[in-house]
C-alpha cells in the first residue's frame, strides 16, 4: 500500500472517519453550522419563492397528521368514559338497593377542564353521575356544578379522614353550606366516601336518604366500601388509559 492511499484511509474502513474527525479540528464546529444553518434557511426562501407548494404542501400534512392524532385520542378517551360511566352508574344502582337510600352520585374534582389526580391543585366539583330511586326526581342539570371546594369545609374532612356518615344535622356542625344545599332536597342522613387514586383523591362517592328515610350504618358501610374501590379502580384506569377527564 502506498503512502498516499495509508494518509487517505484507503484500505482501512475507519481511516475516512478519522479523515473527518481531522477536518472537524481543522475547522471552526460552530462556524460550520452557522454555514449549515444559513443554508438551510436559503433553500426554504428559494423553495418558498419558486415553488411556494411544496412549503405549504408539508405544512398542511404536519396540521393534519396533529388534528387526526387529536381527533383520534379524544375519540378514544370519550369512549373509554362511556364505557367507565356505564360501570359505575350500575355501582350505583346496586349501592340503592342494598343500603336502601334515595339518591347515589358521584363528585369529581377538576381544574375547570380536567381530573386532578395527576397532582395539581383541587380547585372545582362536579357531579358527574347520579342515580335516583324510584320516584325521585332527577337533579337539574348543571346543579352540582362547579363547586369551589375552599368553600366547602367538609371537602377537607373527607380528604383527611376519607369517610363520613351521619344525619343532616350534624353535617350542619360541619358545613353550614353544603347543609343548606343538601336541604333544599329534602335530604335527612349522608354517607361519603373518598375515592382515591396514586397521587391524589379522584373525587366522592355519595349516598342520600331523604325524608323520613333512615341509614341502617352496617350494611352502608359494607356496601359503600365495597363500591368505593370497584369505581375508585374505573377512574383510576380511565386516567391512565387517556386522561381524558
Amino acid at each position: 500500500m502506498s503512502q498516499q492511499e495509508q494518509n487517505s484511509g484507503r484500505g482501512n474502513p475507519f481511516g475516512w472517519i478519522g479523515a473527518f474527525m481531522k477536518g472537524l479540528k481543522d475547522y471552526n464546529v460552530f462556524e460550520l453550522m452557522k454555514v449549515l444553518f444559513a443554508a438551510a434557511c436559503v433553500t426554504f426562501m428559494v423553495l418558498l419563492i419558486t415553488k411556494p407548494e411544496v412549503i405549504f404542501e408539508q405544512v398542511d400534512k404536519v396540521i393534519e397528521s396533529v388534528s387526526q392524532a387529536r381527533e383520534d385520542r379524544h375519540a378514544d378517551g370519550a369512549a373509554f368514559r362511556l364505557r367507565a360511566d356505564e360501570n359505575i352508574r350500575g355501582e350505583l344502582t346496586w349501592l340503592l338497593e342494598t343500603t336502601g337510600a334515595d339518591r347515589a352520585f358521584i363528585m369529581e374534582f377538576h381544574n375547570g377542564s380536567s381530573n386532578l389526580s395527576s397532582g395539581l391543585p383541587f380547585v372545582y366539583l362536579d357531579l358527574t353521575l347520579d342515580v335516583g330511586a324510584p320516584g325521585e326526581v332527577p337533579l337539574r342539570e348543571g346543579e352540582f356544578k362547579d363547586l369551589r371546594t375552599a368553600q366547602y369545609p367538609m371537602v377537607s374532612l373527607l380528604l383527611e379522614h376519607g369517610y363520613w356518615y351521619g344525619t343532616l344535622e350534624e353535617l350542619k356542625a360541619i358545613d353550614q353550606r353544603l347543609y343548606y344545599h343538601l336541604a333544599a332536597h329534602d335530604v335527612s342522613e349522608v354517607a361519603v366516601m373518598k375515592l382515591p387514586n396514586k397521587q391524589a383523591a379522584t373525587g366522592f362517592l355519595c349516598l342520600t336518604w331523604h325524608g323520613e328515610h333512615r341509614m341502617d350504618s352496617r350494611p352502608t358501610g359494607e356496601a359503600i366500601r365495597a363500591s368505593g374501590v370497584n369505581i375508585a379502580l374505573e377512574l383510576a384506569i380511565l386516567d391512565r388509559l387517556t386522561g381524558y377527564r
